[in-house]
């Protein structure tokens, strides 16, 4: 008995590593896609909006905000740690004027613990501090609530109170809660903004989505 829970053990510690380890080329495609549509993009106020599908599925986002010069960078159902191995491909080779980074949802949902989620968030901005000034601002947004991963709520809760803090500790960078807007009066996430997978939004999320970011541009 005992051989046989050593062994599920160490599967399970085989799995869980899997899981925290992907590689990142897996969206090496995509990110070529990326940089072939906008390999002629040149703006002083770009704003770039990377991360993962809730970006990525942003299909409205330049009619959103028709008079900004925006861009979206977002990708597969990416985590933290392909977005920083993305980073100059994504992000810093644009010289953007601002950052809307997306990235925690799929991490946390995937099992990585608050603290290794928050030091890759720490990674990722020293990554784009690298090549990018100070003065552009990072806004770092926070996890949304959604009903397929309602059952890790006090998780994301816990990051994301934990990402506030962090932010003010980082020259210029915000972070933005779209928590509050996305909650009805039960205090769980409205199930009228999503599509059927519960997981990721339809147009009337998207629509509060647009009121609440640009509030936050510069």
């Amino acid at each position: 008995m005992k051989k046989i829970l050593l062994i599920a053990s160490l599967s399970l510690s085989f799995i869980v590593h899997t899981i925290q380890a992907q590689d990142p080329k897996r969206f090496q495609g995509e990110v070529d896609k990326i940089i072939a549509r906008d390999a002629n993009i040149a703006h002083s106020d770009l704003i770039v909006f990377a991360g993962s599908s809730s970006f990525r599925m942003w299909n409205s986002l330049q009619e959103d905000f028709s008079d900004r010069h925006v861009v979206n960078h977002g990708f597969g159902g990416s985590e933290t740690s392909d977005l920083i191995f993305y980073v100059d491909e994504l992000i810093t080779r644009y010289n953007p004027k601002q950052i809307f980074i997306y990235e925690g949802d799929n991490d946390l949902n995937a099992g990585k613990d608050v603290k290794r989620v928050l030091a890759d968030a720490d990674k990722l901005v020293d990554a784009i501090r690298a090549k990018v000034p100070a003065t552009v601002e990072i806004v770092y947004v926070t996890p949304k609530p959604s009903p397929s991963r309602w059952a890790l709520k006090k998780k994301y809760q816990q990051f994301n109170r934990k990402l506030k803090k962090w932010a003010k500790r980082e020259e210029n960078v915000k972070v933005l809660d779209v928590w509050p807007a996305m909650l009805g009066e039960n205090g769980e996430p409205k199930p009228e903004l999503f599509i059927e997978d519960k997981l990721h939004m339809n147009k009337d999320g998207y629509a509060i989505w647009t009121k609440i970011f640009r509030s936050y541009f510069k």
